[in-house]
């Protein structure tokens, strides 16, 4: 932990009341942010499991199927249907070679 004389301390206030104009400008504050970010820098975001975090830039909705819908029914379906097609597709293959 750093520990600022009084003095110190004083003249900042000082300096930073003679420069508020530019300091707290948009060119003031990203210079501070960046000056600020590389004292502090970048932390890893791997947890202690090795896994690591995914970090979203906006909303995340997660959806799961509804019970009372018949998805697994359909899914069902869904795959006769490829099936049947798959096998359609080799009888014509045998027929035609």
């Amino acid at each position: 932990m750093i520990i600022f004389s009084h003095r110190f301390t004083y003249s900042m206030f000082k300096w930073l009341g003679a420069n508020k104009s530019w300091v707290f400008s948009g060119f003031g504050v990203a210079l501070s942010g960046f000056i600020i970010s590389q004292f502090i820098g970048k932390t890893d975001t791997q947890n202690q499991n090795g896994s690591s975090n995914i970090q979203a830039g906006g909303d995340v909705h997660i959806t799961y199927p509804d019970p009372k819908d018949n998805y697994s029914k359909r899914l069902d379906n869904q795959q006769k249907t490829i099936n049947n097609l798959y096998k359609q597709v080799n009888d014509l293959k045998s027929i035609i070679f």
